[in-house]
């Protein structure tokens, strides 16, 4: 049997609340689609990406206080640094600014200097801020191939003020530290962004895996996983929604009934644990494909994050 295509599911949703139009019918595919997805690493939201770290520049600029331009002396930055991140080592405080343009000799930052008007000072653009794709969700794991270990991904932006408040530390990264959405980047978009510290000077790529969000459902799009051949769970959630909707100030909505509502709800998660649920019949097919809840268990026999490596799980095993 075709797997059913979103419009599909929609329409068939809207044939049992007719006062609902064809719009919100998709509202509540979509929302049913994105409820059942955020409830677990699922199979296919798996996916992988790496993180390309270019080598740093170094260089003379001309730096005025309070102004976001900086006049390029030797330092040769061109347009493909823009959204880089630029300092001046030695510097006191974080003073770590984003690359916004390279243009007529000029760089122009995310914001003014906020040091001294001085000519002919040392300066350095890198990859400090790492932003994620668009899709991104949460990491599995970031990976250094180099040194045989993980990231740690557990570090906050108030950890890593108290331990290198003025960002001095460069050389292999030891975490990936969570920062803030920035539209800083080529897409324009607001991106989760982290902070890898301390600083690699050097190119280096770092392979990671990670969740994906639940993606924009558009008309030709069939579901994906367990779900691709069990859209009648899609189509429970979304009359549940439907079931919750009281109609218009004109209109009351002939489907609309709270314990209809609450009976899908159950017929689909469970009232209390209960594996006739049609969503844990769904989990547990998916853990046939990649066991999420025996890694949970067995989190820590897991490789060391670093600075610990293979041969140190092995001495201390």
């Amino acid at each position: 049997m075709a797997a059913e295509t979103f419009e599909n599911v929609a329409a068939k949703v809207e044939a049992h609340c007719p006062l609902a139009s064809n719009l919100l019918a998709r509202l509540w595919v979509q929302n049913a689609n994105n409820e059942i997805e955020d409830r677990r690493p699922w199979s296919h939201l798996r996916s992988e990406s790496e993180i390309l770290i270019s080598a740093s520049k170094s260089g003379t600029v001309n730096v005025t206080g309070n102004s976001a331009t900086v006049v390029l002396g030797t330092l040769a930055a061109t347009s493909a640094d823009k959204y880089r991140q630029f300092r001046i080592p030695g510097a006191s405080g974080p003073v770590i600014y984003t690359i916004l343009d390279v243009a007529g000799g000029n760089i122009t930052l995310d914001r003014v200097y906020g040091g001294t008007t001085a000519a002919g000072v040392s300066a350095l653009v890198l990859d400090a801020y790492i932003s994620m794709p668009e899709d991104f969700g949460r990491f599995i794991g970031v990976l250094d191939p180099a040194n045989n270990w993980q990231l740690n991904l557990w570090m906050t932006e108030d950890e890593l003020n108290s331990r290198d408040a003025q960002r001095t530390d460069t050389g292999s990264p030891y975490a990936l530290v969570s920062r803030r959405l920035s539209t800083a980047n080529a897409s324009g978009a607001p991106l989760i962004q982290y902070e890898l510290w301390p600083y690699q000077l050097t190119a280096k790529n770092f392979p990671y895996f990670y969740i994906r969000r639940p993606r924009e459902l558009a008309d030709g799009d069939t579901f994906q996983g367990p779900l691709r051949q069990r859209t009648d769970v899609i189509m429970e959630l979304a009359l549940a929604m439907a079931a919750e909707w009281p109609g218009t100030v004109d209109k009351k909505n002939p489907y609309f009934s709270l314990p209809l509502a609450q009976a899908k709800r159950a017929k689909v998660f469970g009232p209390t644990p209960n594996f006739d649920a049609m969503l844990e019949l769904l989990e547990a097919r998916d853990e046939e494909v990649y066991m999420t809840w025996m890694q949970t268990v067995s989190h820590l026999g897991q490789i060391p994050y670093a600075p610990g490596d293979a041969n140190w799980a092995r001495a201390h095993e």
